[in-house]
């Protein structure tokens, strides 16, 4: 791979992002659709910042994979110089090279920033367990800032693979994001055990020896969250492995990671739409069926007794705001429940 020409690797880029473009295409527009139905089913208001970063990062995968067309048909169609299609590739300063570098990295950031507001939303709105993901975030912002001042005045040819100025930033800029999935990733998985173990003791303790029967296992929620974020996380790691490497290989895997930043984003929020998202945790306790005797008092002789089968369906739903206030507050319920119980925040800020 090292010796991957600058113009292979651009033409494998544009395919395989416009291959990824076309997922994220359909994604987005699921997303839309699940979100304005599932506001006109709730009758809720349509949840806007949600909306608006789907729009967001469908629109900057849009300009990207539109300015590498351009770039694409720059080299090798309208430029008629010496050098060939390689000499385009690497004016690493021209305008369309460095928004191109805009355009990614306000994606990753974007799509990171959404992740730690889902996670800020999953802990009842706290600051203090999004801290330390804000200042990776920031931390990634800033070398975001840097590369792209360095990139934009770096008077050279080259391609981004051989640039040593910016390199150092551009892996600060990576190592910052796959840490930052890990580190939200893993506190969201730890919040809803917590929940989980905690619905769990509620239903043991007041289903009167009746069995919960879960939607969701535990595990099955973990697996599914992982899912949401692995491949994107995934990405970067191979992202931060080929630019250490010295590799061209970094732009397609640059241009896919900046289409699945989208897409992840999108998945989510069409999980929690059809309600199988990680962030719900169901649980159903089985209808109970009471058999007693009524005695008629007025009719004694002609009806000794009648036995009546009545079949009790309570349901609610509960919001939890804490890993056991809601729950701990409902002991000695005397009823069977069909209970719902949904970490804090989630119906109001997905609109699901």
């Amino acid at each position: 791979m090292l010796n991957f020409a600058i113009d292979e690797a651009e033409l494998v880029a544009l395919f395989m992002e416009s291959a990824a473009w076309g997922m994220h295409f359909v994604t987005a527009i699921i997303c839309i659709y699940t979100l304005v139905s599932t506001s006109r089913a709730s009758r809720r208001p349509l949840n806007i910042p949600l909306l608006a970063y789907a729009i967001v990062l469908f629109g900057l995968g849009t300009l990207d994979i539109s300015f590498a067309v351009r770039r694409n048909l720059q080299a090798f169609v309208y430029y008629q110089g010496e050098g060939g299609a390689t000499t385009i590739f690497n004016q690493i300063s021209d305008y369309v090279t460095v928004l191109r570098s805009v355009w990614n990295f306000l994606a990753v950031l974007v799509a990171d920033s959404a992740l730690i507001y889902r996670c800020w939303v999953i802990y009842g709105r706290r600051w203090a367990y999004v801290v330390p993901s804000m200042l990776i975030w920031l931390g990634g912002f800033a070398s975001a800032c840097a590369e792209t001042y360095y990139t934009s005045t770096l008077d050279k040819s080259t391609n981004l693979a051989g640039a040593s100025k910016v390199e150092a930033f551009l892996n600060s800029f990576i190592v910052c994001g796959v840490s930052l999935n890990i580190l939200t990733t893993t506190l969201i998985l730890y919040r809803i055990n917590v929940i989980h173990r905690a619905s769990a003791r509620y239903f043991s303790k007041n289903s009167g020896g009746t069995t919960v029967s879960n939607r969701l296992q535990w595990t099955e929620l973990s697996r599914i969250l992982v899912e949401s974020a692995f491949i994107y996380t995934l990405s970067g790691v191979v992202l931060l492995i080929v630019n250490f490497a010295g590799s061209n290989a970094v732009y397609p895997t640059s241009d896919i990671n900046l289409q699945i930043a989208g897409i992840q984003f999108d998945l989510i929020l069409i999980r929690v739409g059809r309600g199988i998202a990680a962030e719900h945790v169901e649980a159903q306790t089985s209808m109970q069926t009471m058999q007693f005797n009524l005695r008629a008092l007025d009719r004694p002789a002609q009806r000794p007794g009648v036995q009546i089968s009545v079949t009790q369906d309570t349901s609610m739903s509960t919001e939890l705001r804490s890993a056991y206030s809601d729950i701990e507050s409902k002991k000695g319920s005397p009823h069977e429940l069909v209970q719902s119980v949904r970490i804090a925040g989630i119906d109001e800020d997905y609109d699901v």
